[in-house]
Formats: C-alpha cells, sequence, structure tokens
C-alpha cells in the first residue's frame, strides 16, 4: 500500500444548495396550490350558496306581502324553497280564520254588552283566578264604583272572605 490519503471538500453552501432550491420550489407550489384551492373553494361556495342569497334578498323585499316565492332550482334549495311557500300559504290562512273569528267574537260580546250591560240584573265575568275581566253597570253601582274600576283587580282581594275563596276554589 502506497500509504496515500485522499480528502475531497466541498463548501456547505454548495453542498446543500440543490436542498435548499428544492425547498423554495417546494414552498412556491404548496403557496401557489392553497391559494388555488382557496379561490376554487371561494367561488365553488359562492355558486352554490347563490341561491340562498337571492332568497334572502327576496324575502327582504316580500317581509309584509306574504307572497310566495319563486322556485328557480329543482334542487334541495328549491324543496327548501317550497316548503317555506307551503308555510306561507298555511300561515296565511290562519290569519285569514283567526281575523274572522275575532269578528265573530267581537259580534257576540257587542250582543252580549248589551243584553247584559243594560239589565237590573248584577253580572260579572272572572277568569279562573277570579281576577274581574268585566262587570256590568248593576254590579259596579251596586258597588258603588264604575265598570272601570273592576278589570284586572281581584275578587277577593277587593272583597275578603276566606269562607267563600274555600268555597269557589274547590
Amino acid at each position: 500500500v502506497a500509504g496515500w490519503i485522499l480528502i475531497a471538500r466541498i463548501p456547505t453552501e454548495e453542498a446543500f444548495a440543490p436542498i435548499r432550491a428544492m425547498q423554495q420550489h417546494m414552498l412556491l407550489a404548496t403557496i401557489f396550490l392553497t391559494l388555488l384551492a382557496g379561490g376554487l373553494t371561494w367561488w365553488m361556495l359562492k355558486r352554490q350558496l347563490a341561491p340562498i342569497f337571492t332568497t334572502i334578498k327576496t324575502l327582504g323585499t316580500l317581509s309584509d306581502k306574504n307572497q310566495p316565492l319563486p322556485i328557480t332550482r329543482q334542487d334541495e334549495i328549491g324543496e327548501l324553497i317550497g316548503s317555506f311557500n307551503h308555510l306561507l300559504e298555511t300561515l296565511g290562512q290562519r290569519e285569514v280564520a283567526l281575523r274572522e273569528k275575532t269578528e265573530r267574537l267581537a259580534e257576540s260580546n257587542q250582543v252580549l254588552d248589551g243584553v247584559l250591560g243594560h239589565t237590573h240584573m248584577m253580572a260579572v265575568f272572572l277568569d279562573p283566578q277570579f281576577n274581574f275581566i268585566w262587570v256590568n253597570h248593576a254590579y259596579a253601582d251596586t258597588c258603588r264604583q264604575t265598570p272601570s274600576f273592576f278589570p284586572g283587580k281581584n275578587h277577593f282581594d277587593l272583597y275578603p272572605d276566606e269562607e267563600n275563596q274555600a268555597i269557589f276554589q274547590q
């Protein structure tokens, strides 16, 4: 053996230069792909949610009219709008029925007030807790009050009587 030793020396910067270049390329590619994925996601969401935003805008303009919303798509959003339209229709029908019943009740109350309000017999309406709802003039006159004095007041607060209260609460 000749006793020779061979040493080859390369600076660290030069040795790792290809690895650093590959790292920079990977970082740039990652940033680009992240931005591309974010942009595509934003575009897809905007496209998918456009009918909902359109519906929201339409609801804002139709809030007082109870008109059905237009169904522009035959997918889940279209089904949602169709269900909402059905709900609007049902609420409209209930509103009409409630209005009719309120009118009939007002007419009945006028007749009842006309009959009981002008009779010599005392008449009183109490709720289940014995609070006055209505009294006629004969009752109010007997108590030396006006009919408007009684509504909302409790009978047994005005006329305490434990025995009567026990009987009525059975």
